[in-house]
């Protein structure tokens, strides 16, 4: 399996889809079915639409069973839970950290 990732501009959409819709469409377009995105990153939105960036791994047909569910694949939360939150920030940091390199 490798790991690609690339940038993508997706044009502003029209009409009465949601976002998360019109990204997942856009990223279907452009990835072959051995390939499956597991990052997708909005970086910017102007007038000419949103400019994102996309890591994906190929080579997914080497997995062993069931296909993995979509990133953008939203499943609401039954119940709200608003009292704690764990939120998690790694920072690369020492041998190849410009480039995202080992955390900690």
């Amino acid at each position: 399996m490798l790991l690609l990732e690339q940038e993508l501009n997706i044009p502003v959409a029209s009409g009465q889809r949601s976002l998360i819709e019109v990204f997942r469409d856009a990223v279907a377009d452009r990835l072959p079915a051995s390939e499956m995105p597991i990052r997708f990153v909005v970086t910017g939105t102007d007038a000419s639409g949103h400019h994102c960036e996309l890591a994906a791994l190929s080579g997914i047909e080497e997995l062993p069973g069931a296909a993995p569910e979509s990133i953008f694949e939203f499943i609401p939360r039954k119940c709200e839970r608003t009292d704690d939150f764990t939120a998690v920030l790694l920072v690369p940091t020492g041998i190849g950290a410009e480039i995202g390199g080992h955390a900690g």
